[in-house]
């Protein structure tokens, strides 16, 4: 899972970046890793979400990966991030994770990070600051 987190956050910074050919190499990297992840080594709990996130998380990754165009990216990334807040809350993964939401870009969207100060991927530096700490994530 370690693989799939950091891919993960690694979109996201392309995207704060504005950077779409750095965004969409994350992305194939985040698809990769989906595939790649044990199910026999999961616990109940974690086999549960995860049957339930797989599809989208690849679905979604093989998207924004295959695009060019940053708005597509973002939008796409905006529908990734809560199947991965699904899935962080139950999955090992490096700590803490901060839970963080700009209410400008499209009615509202969501986003992982694991910085505390806010770095908006979806505005990139239009509006690198615009958003707020939902949650902070820690086992």
């Amino acid at each position: 899972m370690n693989g799939l987190f950091a891919a993960y956050f690694a979109s996201k910074d392309a995207l704060v970046a504005s950077d779409a050919k750095k965004a969409a190499a994350h992305a194939s990297e985040l698809s990769t890793a989906v595939k790649a992840v044990q199910m026999e080594r999961m616990g109940h709990e974690l086999h549960g979400v995860w049957m339930q996130v797989m599809e989208p998380l690849a679905n979604i990754s093989a998207g924004i990966a295959s695009k060019t165009d940053i708005e597509t990216q973002r939008k796409a990334f905006a529908e990734l991030s809560p199947h991965m807040l699904t899935l962080v809350k139950v999955a090992p993964r490096p700590e803490p994770v901060y839970y963080d939401h700009c209410p400008m870009y499209e009615g509202g969207a969501d986003w992982l990070s694991q910085e505390k100060g806010i770095k908006n991927p979806f505005y990139g530096s239009m509006m690198l600051t615009c958003g707020s700490v939902k949650e902070t994530i820690t086992k």
